[in-house]
């Protein structure tokens, strides 16, 4: 009976040593069966909504999914509706937007003719002059033009014969009621004039407006312009620094003595004795180079349509010696 007792324990015990190792195997393959089942199912799904259209797709994931889901659909809708919102208003602001570099003039009119350039946006004839953009060195902008001046000019030094300007147009008042020390009314930004000198040549005047007083504004004069020719013009305007150059060299340099003043006014244009051809706006203070390209262009004689006047005028930009470029400014 002893052995019997022996042999039941021996085989309880062989049991004990195998079932965890009958139950680990079991576990195993139940779990590699569940994996391999839900890989199936997954490729199965995704090759069953592959084969769909993007609508039947998109509608039986509505159906049988959750809030969540739908959720996330609706952001994923709103997403692609506003990148496309905002591709559409780029597309729509290049082709419409007003160029930052107008050409105010294009071709030549003449001096005589007083034009009055808009800058209303709603007018489809108005040439819009965007206010400079205050880069890292301030406020910037260009203004290139050709003109040709015909002999006197003005009867005495007293008065002025308006080139351009972007401002309101009025001549200069030098009387003694004059509120402006200088003369010029405050709505030059700039403004180009002309007049006779007391030796009985012309000289040319930049006025620019400044900020923080009503009345001030200052001058540059360019003495001793030619007659008869044609000259390239070039404001040049960086921070307080204003630049004129003359057929592409710098005439004179003047630092102003306040910020620049910009102005909402019309672009008027003509008053003076002669031609006035590619009156031109650029957004930005210009290099050098920049500039003797429009030099070597020289000047477009053909009238513009602005023009009263369909006859051209020969010239030649590079006719002055160096010595008139050290003895213009002062």
């Amino acid at each position: 009976m002893s052995f019997n007792l022996i042999d039941k324990l021996k085989e309880s015990t062989k049991d004990l040593r195998e079932k965890p190792t009958e139950l680990i195997q079991d576990t195993g393959r139940a779990m590699s069966e569940s994996i391999g089942n839900a890989t199936k199912d997954i490729k199965a799904s995704l090759d069953e909504f592959s084969q769909k259209g993007v609508v039947d797709a998109g509608k039986e994931f509505l159906e049988t999914n959750g809030f969540l889901a739908k959720f996330v659909f609706i952001i994923f809708v709103l997403i692609v509706f506003m990148v496309l919102l905002n591709l559409g208003m780029q597309i729509i602001g290049f082709f419409m937007k007003s160029s930052a570099n107008p050409i105010i003039v294009d071709g030549k009119i003449d001096g005589d003719t007083i034009l009055s350039i808009s800058q209303d946006p709603a007018n489809k004839d108005g040439k819009m002059i965007k206010r400079s953009n205050n880069k890292q060195g301030g406020a910037e902008y260009t203004w290139s033009t050709w003109i040709y001046l015909k002999d006197k000019q003005t009867a005495d030094n007293t008065t002025r014969k308006l080139i351009f300007t972007k401002g309101d147009g009025n001549p200069p008042d030098f009387t003694s009621s004059a509120t402006n020390p200088s003369g010029y009314k405050t709505a030059n930004s700039p403004g180009v004039y002309v007049y006779t000198d007391v030796s009985g040549l012309s000289s040319l005047e930049v006025v620019v407006d400044l900020v923080g007083s009503s009345t001030e504004s200052q001058k540059i004069t360019i003495s001793n312009m030619p007659h008869n020719k044609w000259v390239h013009l070039a404001i040049r305007l960086q921070n307080k620094i204003v630049d004129v150059y003359m057929n592409g060299v710098v005439s004179v340099r003047k630092e102003l003595s306040s910020l620049p003043k910009h102005n909402y006014l019309n672009v008027t244009v003509g008053g003076m004795k002669g031609s006035i051809s590619n009156l031109q706006y650029f957004g930005y203070a210009m290099n050098v180079f920049e500039i003797n390209n429009i030099v070597v262009r020289g000047p477009n004689l053909k009238s513009s349509s602005l023009s009263s006047d369909a006859q051209n005028k020969s010239g030649n930009s590079s006719f002055l010696s160096n010595i008139w470029y050290k003895n213009a400014g002062k």
